[in-house]
């Protein structure tokens, strides 16, 4: 059985697109990592985004190859505490 506990990283994304979700349905990736991330910030971020949608925590949706990437809820994103 796969372990689903979430560790750190997860957590904090969790909470940051959570307020960003209480005032818009979506979040713009590109725009949560334009606070001067690094690649490697940036490929965290981008994995820990991947991570919550294999929990169905958050959709991603890409409509073109490097488009911006959009999240939005997903169907535990409510269960996730």
């Amino acid at each position: 059985m796969e372990d689903k506990r979430l560790n750190r990283r997860t957590h904090a994304l969790l909470t940051t697109l959570g307020k960003q979700f209480d005032k818009n349905d979506t979040a713009s990736l590109l725009d949560m990592l334009k606070k001067n991330h690094s690649r490697k910030q940036a490929a965290a971020k981008f994995y820990t985004c991947l991570v919550l949608m294999k929990h169905n925590m958050i959709d991603i949706e890409q409509p073109e190859p490097f488009a911006d990437i959009t999240l939005s809820r997903g169907s535990n994103f409510a269960r996730s505490g």
